[in-house]
């Protein structure tokens, strides 16, 4: 926009060169202005907002990891490349997370009777020590930072695994504190999960090449047939998969699996461990769903 200026009385006029300068200025800023409010990935977008609101008004770029809280099925926290968010009403409204602002979280972990939390992703190594709503950076004893697939065992408390891009699978038996070796990852790992067995834990794998399985830690996988190489979640023995329009769950570890309608294009699928019942899902127009009958029906929440 620009404004007439009138001449009064006998000032002189400004120089013809300084008014464009003038005007020259004014729309770079106009035009800088318009770019942070409008651009989709712009950090100020992502994660400016100051009170709660809904996970659309935040425009995420991309969406890379959901958690529900291992003790209130109402608490849930989302993963985007520019930070972390924070639903305490069952996804209806979002606040962004303290000491996450400019994190690309790809997987969140908060595991059951434990205070200790890690969130871990594309040159990013969190802790946090309040369940999840506090996080500061740490420095892991990995051989890298990218780190695409991050999970807590569902049968030994204290132990994670992490993919770790061009270097593999590797497990802390100690709380994140010292990590080792286990094996080569199934391909282009973008999510893993850990289930509960007989026989210990049950890992999954979401790659560019399908969903894998592992049933000795890690140490040899194979595919999952039939099933969507989507966002994975696992609670106990029950188990999600969601990609496009594709919800699909399974209750016996990853043996058998049934497919959940779902009205929209699912991205991100999470279980609520107090409650497996509860279901919550992020499609790719950031819109969040919630199940209360384990994905029989959906209701749109925010």
């Amino acid at each position: 926009m620009s404004k007439r200026s009138r001449q009064r009385g006998r000032t002189p006029a400004a120089p013809r060169h300084v008014s464009w300068m003038v005007i020259a200025l004014g729309l770079a800023a106009v035009g800088v202005g318009a770019w942070l409010l409008t651009t989709d990935a712009s950090p100020l977008r992502a994660s400016g907002a100051a009170s709660a609101a809904t996970l659309a008004s935040y425009r995420p770029a991309d969406l890379h990891a959901l958690v529900v809280s291992p003790t209130d099925a109402n608490t849930v926290t989302f993963g985007h490349h520019y930070g972390m968010l924070v639903s305490h009403d069952g996804g209806k409204t979002w606040t962004a997370l303290s000491g996450a602002d400019g994190k690309d979280a790809m997987g969140v972990a908060i595991p059951p009777n434990s205070k200790t939390a890690f969130a871990a992703g594309h040159d990013v190594f969190m802790r946090s020590d309040d369940g999840g709503q506090s996080w500061r950076s740490v420095r892991p004893a990995l051989p890298g930072t990218d780190i695409h697939g991050f999970a807590a065992s569902a049968t030994q408390p204290g132990t994670f695994f992490a993919y770790v891009v061009g270097f593999g699978l590797f497990k802390s038996s100690d709380g994140g504190s010292s990590w080792s070796p286990v094996a080569e990852a199934p391909g282009s790992t973008m999510s893993m999960a850990a289930a509960k067995s007989s026989s210990g834990d049950v890992l999954f794998a979401s790659t560019m090449e399908g969903l894998a399985r592992s049933r000795d830690g890690g140490k040899s996988w194979e595919s999952v047939r039939d099933v969507p190489n989507g966002y994975v979640s696992a609670v106990d023995t029950t188990v999600y998969v969601a990609d496009r329009g594709t919800v699909m769950s399974s209750t016996d570890g990853g043996l058998t699996w049934q497919r959940r309608s779902f009205p929209r294009n699912a991205g991100l699928v999470a279980v609520a461990p107090s409650d497996p019942s509860v279901v919550y899902v992020v499609t790719d127009q950031r819109e969040v769903w919630r199940s209360a009958n384990g994905g029989a029906t959906w209701e749109h929440v925010g």
